[in-house]
């Protein structure tokens, strides 16, 4: 059986270090076409005011409310282009003098007024090069950000390799929470008996909650977003009471009281 563990030891060291010399020593092979991702320059931006002027406008950039946009496409189109991407609220995208999409939520949800914040694609077709991009911004969240043009699998990759370690570690919070919910009662079905564990992992599983719901991925897993942007809140809010049951079943209800008053301030 040493035999055997010694051979298996081997087998696993020169199968990885074959896998991680290999992804970073060797040359990248792997086809890029229809990857693409580029962003539209941010000092070629013009904000178009209400009497019909307009002004130089930095993006990214702040504003306090609604705000109109507009800049000229690249002369020359990248042969895989085909959308626009933006983030933001409601929004309508015009291309010259055509409304190429609109983003716009209408009694979305029980709380509040405002939509929520989210990537809304718009079509481009290789005729819109060199034409006029206008950008109407509403409800606003004080924040305008980049604007990306390329293909929709190129933008998605761009922004998993910028942002898709929150998602990872907000999945993996959820596996483990799962898990260890899952655990805890077959082991109390089995044995007839109470673990703390049970609480400690509902409490993991609300943190991942929070902190998927939170993620800028959001609208691919969820069919009403403006629901999911009520979800941080909710979280937030009951969150600390399943530590609090756990920390009082860890000291078996000697502190009760003063748990359940910090529970009530809470």
């Amino acid at each position: 059986m040493k035999k055997i563990r010694v051979i298996l030891s081997i087998i696993l060291v020169l199968t990885f270090g074959y896998i991680f010399i290999g992804e970073l020593v060797l040359p990248a092979n792997t086809p890029v076409n229809g990857n693409v991702c580029d962003i539209l320059p941010g000092d070629r931006w013009m904000r178009v005011l209400p009497d019909g002027s307009r002004v130089p406008y930095e993006v990214p950039g702040h504003t306090d409310g609604d705000i109109v946009l507009e800049t000229t496409l690249p002369e020359v189109f990248d042969r895989d282009y085909n959308v626009l991407c933006f983030r933001g609220m409601d929004m309508e995208i015009y291309i010259g003098d055509e409304l190429r999409e609109k983003f716009e939520t209408v009694d979305f949800g029980l709380f509040g007024d405002q939509s929520a914040e989210c990537y809304v694609m718009a079509s481009v077709y290789p005729e819109d090069a060199g034409r006029m991009l206008r950008v109407c911004y509403e409800y606003n969240s004080g924040m305008v950000y980049e604007v990306y043009i390329g293909t929709r699998i190129g933008i998605l990759v761009w922004l998993f390799r910028r942002y898709g370690l929150e998602l990872f570690v907000g999945l993996a919070i959820l596996l483990l929470g799962i898990i260890c919910l899952v655990s805890s009662v077959s082991y109390r079905y089995i044995h007839k008996k109470y673990l703390e564990l049970e609480h400690l992992s509902i409490g993991v599983i609300i943190g991942a909650c929070w902190v998927l719901s939170n993620s800028i991925f959001r609208q691919l897993y969820t069919r009403n977003i403006s629901v999911m942007s009520n979800i941080p809140f909710l979280m937030v809010m009951i969150m600390p009471l399943p530590f609090l049951v756990f920390i009082d079943s860890l000291q078996s209800g000697r502190y009760h009281k003063a748990i359940f008053s910090v529970s009530l301030l809470g």
